[in-house]
């Protein structure tokens, strides 16, 4: 999706790592980097966006000018608070049952 100047348009993208996979696959890897980035997807990186987890489809929310934005982040902040953190601590919980 792409903003104009009518309208900007944005998702959440949640992401998910363990540390010690990511620097072990980046002795292989050097492309990874030093540590995990929000806009890095790696090999060891589960991620998933903000609409999936809601409305099943992926979703772009939209600011525009001239209307209030506190509609927009009471929407976002509340998704990210009712699904977005309980799957981030599913992912960290899989992670730690891990052997």
């Amino acid at each position: 999706m792409s903003s104009t100047a009518d309208e900007v348009r944005f998702t959440v993208n949640l992401s998910a790592v363990d540390r010690q996979d990511w620097a072990t696959k980046r002795e292989t890897e050097k492309w990874m980097g030093v540590r995990p980035s929000a806009n890095v997807l790696g090999p060891v990186t589960t991620s998933k966006r903000l609409g999936i987890l809601l409305w099943g489809t992926d979703t772009w929310f939209a600011i525009r000018p001239n209307l209030s934005t506190k509609d927009v982040a009471v929407e976002v902040v509340d998704a990210i608070r009712d699904k977005g953190i309980a799957w981030l601590r599913a992912q960290e919980s899989a992670n730690d049952a891990r052997p």
